[in-house]
């Protein structure tokens, strides 16, 4: 699990990884953190490989608060990706702090 904190210094330095925003489509419309691409949680089996064919890359998953990005982390593990983590307390969170 990545700290929010941490995140955001990797943000500040051009250092983060892929973030990866696995809410659904009208939710990532509606804001997201800089960069991350929307691959919602329900799709992300099925369309993982297509963005990150290589199972090594470090990426973060998040969603709202959580609950979906631990099923999404299940499936990419499961598929043998090995570098996948999820963003502690979730986007919620995150835009507390910008806000």
């Amino acid at each position: 699990m990545i700290a929010q904190s941490t995140l955001r210094d990797q943000l500040a330095n051009g250092e983060a990884p892929l973030l990866i925003d696995v809410r659904t489509p009208e939710e990532y419309e509606r804001g997201t953190i800089a960069d991350a691409i929307n691959i919602p949680h329900t799709v992300i089996a099925d369309k993982i490989l297509v963005e990150v064919p290589d199972k090594s890359t470090p990426f973060i998953l998040f969603c709202r608060s959580g609950h979906r990005t631990g099923m999404a982390l299940d499936a990419v593990t499961a598929l043998g990706y090995t570098h996948a983590e999820p963003l502690e307390d979730g986007y919620d969170r995150w835009i507390q702090h910008t806000a």
